[in-house]
């Protein structure tokens, strides 16, 4: 884990995002600027991360940040992703060089939250589109059986989280789209703007959707 001197220097970096800050990466805590990838590997990483950041911003609209540098490395501490200034990394987990749908599931989930880069944690809707988005890219790759695996695998919260999305594209499959047009981001839209775009959509659902959520232990 981080050491208390590195969770000192991003505590003002809801979600280690930094924006127009003038930082040096070289400069930030090496858990949170990671370790370059096998050659091979981060072309791939790179190619893999680019075309799901096309395929999200043709289903959902454009990002919010017009990043000059994507770049993608492995950290210890798991999947996520770090923004200075206009410069975005996005980390893969300790398993992802192992495994390739490793890999595939890690970047694809983390794209979904690159297009708004939300600071101070993302929507239970964010979280449920971005599970969702990283089974159906391991489903194109792997078929059904590796991503029932995966599936199974998931941690608690976001099983929940996938649950109550697809309970929501069950309602309206074009809801996320919608939801992102109306209001500019999957984050932030309270439970009832949410059911101005959806009107059957429950309070109960809508208030869960909309709540701000940390996945994972800082």
């Amino acid at each position: 884990m981080c050491s208390e001197i590195a969770k000192r220097i991003i505590a003002n970096l809801p979600l280690a995002i930094a924006r127009n800050v003038d930082v040096e990466t070289e400069l930030l805590p090496h858990c949170f600027v990671g370790d370059r990838l096998p050659r091979e590997i981060e072309s791939q990483a790179a190619s893999l991360l680019n075309e799901f950041v096309a395929k999200l911003e043709t289903d959902l609209g454009p990002r919010r940040i017009d990043f000059d540098s994507l770049a993608v490395r492995q950290s210890n501490e798991g999947p996520g992703f770090l923004i200075v200034g206009a410069d975005a990394t996005v980390f893969v987990g300790p398993n992802a060089t192992k495994y390739e749908p490793t890999l595939v599931a890690n970047l694809a989930h983390e794209s979904v939250h690159l297009l708004d880069a939300t600071s101070g944690g993302a929507s239970w809707l964010e979280e449920g589109l971005a599970v969702h988005f990283e089974l159906t890219a391991v489903a194109r790759r792997y078929g059904q059986e590796e991503t029932t695996n995966f599936e199974r695998c998931l941690p608690r919260s976001y099983n929940q989280a996938l649950e109550d999305y697809r309970k929501l594209i069950h309602l309206d499959s074009t809801a996320a789209f919608r939801i992102r047009q109306e209001f500019g981001s999957l984050t932030g839209p309270t439970a009832s703007q949410l059911r101005t775009v959806v009107p059957s959509l429950s309070r109960w659902l809508a208030f869960r959707l909309v709540r701000k959520v940390r996945m994972r232990p800082a």
